[in-house]
């Protein structure tokens, strides 16, 4: 028993050197909080009437790429260019756009100077195969968009909004024309051919 009691203290001082605490270190947290976000575009300057795909990126503190999900887009003033939710701009009229993206609550913004090369106040459309060409056009305020149909019959379907024309139904050999009295921009289908979808810009 003696024995006993002299070897008991040592093995627990062994143990206690040796150690079987929990280890506190662990693998580095992952930086994947957006910190920035880099907005960039196919063009560093618009002309009025142009459409033009922008694209955004989310970066963490170390200014790594990150995957941080879709961003939220708006473009200042509007009267100088309009976006859709996926980033496409269109220019309306002269100045400066200020297209901003926003990821997380994290937001980027790029300043796009647009000018005015002179817009129609006529322009045509065209039908080659199941497209209209080309896919937008721009025409002045109060300004005429003639659509030449082709044999193969098609129609005009206007997206709902204030100021559109009146829909052009199913016909063909025959050139039809829209009057444009309010500025924006103005899509349009062909529902009986899915996928045939053009816009038309109208500016000041």
């Amino acid at each position: 028993m003696r024995r006993v009691h002299a070897i008991l203290p040592f093995s627990v001082a062994i143990l206690a050197a040796c150690g079987g605490g929990s280890d506190s270190s662990g693998p580095a947290p992952s930086n994947n909080v957006v910190s920035t976000v880099v907005v960039t575009g196919a063009s560093s300057s618009l002309q009025v009437g142009q459409t033009v795909q922008f694209s955004a990126e989310a970066r963490n503190s170390s200014g790594e790429l990150i995957s941080a999900g879709q961003a939220s887009w708006s473009v200042s003033p509007a009267s100088v260019a309009s976006i859709d939710s996926k980033g496409l701009v269109t220019a309306i009229a002269s100045g400066t756009a200020n297209v901003k993206a926003t990821i997380q609550s994290v937001s980027g913004n790029l300043s796009v100077p647009v000018t005015d090369v002179g817009i129609p106040t006529i322009v045509s459309v065209f039908m080659p195969g199941n497209s209209f060409s080309p896919f937008n056009v721009s025409v002045k305020v109060n300004g005429t968009v003639r659509f030449e149909f082709p044999s193969n019959p098609h129609n005009v379907i206007f997206n709902s909004r204030p100021g559109m024309p009146a829909d052009i139904q199913v016909t063909s050999n025959v050139t039809v024309s829209r009057i444009f009295s309010r500025t924006g921009t103005f899509p349009y289908d062909c529902t009986i051919h899915p996928g045939m979808s053009g816009q038309v810009t109208v500016v000041p």
